[in-house]
């Protein structure tokens, strides 16, 4: 997480320590209406941070999932050699004929 996102979590999370401390029921009213909006930005902030995350999540995964679509039948194929040839190395042979 980059430091200024970091640092959005934590104040948000600074604002609900100070409400749940009873620390709005102490300011003047203004103040903590204020302050609940202030923690309302926050909140949204947070929510387009992890929305652009998830939608950047999503497409690395999408790349990788066009990569694993793109190597799987390569992959197939190496095995049927090694298969076939792990066959033809097991099959019995006459001494001195190949």
């Amino acid at each position: 997480m980059p430091e200024a996102d970091a640092n959005l979590v934590r104040r948000l999370a600074r604002l609900f320590r100070i409400e749940r401390r009873g620390g709005f029921a102490r300011l003047p009213p203004a103040t903590a209406a204020r302050l609940v909006a202030r923690r309302g930005e926050l909140v949204a902030a947070v929510q387009r941070l992890d929305a652009a995350r998830a939608a950047a999540i999503a497409e690395a995964l999408a790349v990788l999932a066009r990569e694993v679509d793109l190597a799987l039948p390569r992959a197939a194929a190496r095995v049927a050699v090694l298969a076939a040839e792990r066959r033809d190395a097991a099959a019995p042979r006459l001494l001195g004929r190949v």
